[in-house]
């Protein structure tokens, strides 16, 4: 029998060769696009948490059931899904003002819609949240009534204390002041010891701060024992900084560590040292807006 030849065999061999390069270089997908600006804090109706100013600074985003990732605000996300879908974003933060660690804000509600993906098309978004209801606030100190929170002086010198200023306000009409010179250079306050924040027992616990300062704080708790000594914790660092700034706390794991009854907002702070000698001739602490929340 006449074997065939090898033109009988070239259709065959190039369609499989097609084939092969088609399965190890597989035609990509093209993307479609999801821009997300920063996120807008809106009033809450059922809950009364003061000032909405918020610095989210990242996005946790989901599409149908995928996690897409976290992602800087704003933010363009590429999807591989099509169609219409749910997409749900969830607003995150520096916890306890630490670039590297970015952590969902389990106070603010997660946005959700539906959207129509298409390969190569950008949709945008510009989500909204706002404090869910189930938050339950211990204090808000916007320093308006004229009368800070922070009453207690834990340093023994009358001449540290917080006061309320007008001169340098992040919103409203007032914001807290701590003063001090080479005389008075250190200050240690605290929320009066007679009205004590049942932290425990609860979930999540933050501290909100607006600050500008010229030296470095120290944020803590205190929890009073049976003869009236306070047990002190600090462990919230704050940096100089020269505009105004703000912070999220999180107090979670020191309540649980601790475990008290009841609790002492605390903060310090003190004239920066150098050579041996004050860096720095006086100082001012600015405070706006520090809200003690919890679920």
């Amino acid at each position: 029998m006449k074997r065939p030849s090898l033109l009988f065999f070239l259709p065959i061999l190039l369609a499989l060769q097609f084939s092969a390069c088609n399965l190890i270089n597989p035609e990509e997908q093209i993307p479609a696009y999801i821009y997300v600006e920063p996120f807008t804090l809106k009033a809450n109706p059922d809950v009364e948490v003061g000032s909405l100013d918020q610095k989210i600074t990242h996005v946790f985003a989901y599409v149908g059931n995928a996690y897409l990732g976290v992602y800087t605000l704003p933010a363009l996300i590429p999807v591989l899904q099509e169609g219409e879908q749910p997409l749900a974003l969830d607003a995150a933060i520096r916890d306890n003002g630490v670039s590297t660690t970015i952590a969902i804000y389990p106070f603010y509600e997660r946005y959700e819609q539906l959207i129509d993906l298409q390969p190569a098309q950008v949709d945008t978004i510009k989500p909204v949240t706002r404090y869910r209801s189930n938050t339950h606030v211990y204090f808000i100190e916007d320093f308006e009534a004229g009368i800070p929170i922070f009453s207690e002086d834990r340093d023994g010198n009358d001449q540290t204390f917080m006061d309320v200023t007008t001169d340098e306000v992040y919103e409203g009409n007032r914001s807290g002041i701590v003063r001090l010179d080479s005389i008075n250079p250190i200050f240690d306050v605290g929320t009066d010891r007679a009205d004590l924040y049942p932290l425990v027992g609860g979930g999540r616990i933050y501290l909100e701060v607006n600050y500008k300062t010229d030296i470095d704080l120290i944020f803590g708790l205190a929890e009073i024992d049976n003869a009236g000594n306070a047990l002190s914790y600090y462990e919230y660092g704050l940096l100089a900084r020269a505009t105004w700034n703000k912070v999220y706390f999180n107090l979670t794991e020191l309540v649980l560590s601790t475990n008290a009854d009841g609790y002492q907002v605390l903060l310090t702070g003190g004239l920066p040292i150098q050579n041996g000698k004050f860096a720095l001739s006086k100082a001012n602490v600015y405070l706006d807006n520090i809200k003690l929340i919890s679920f």
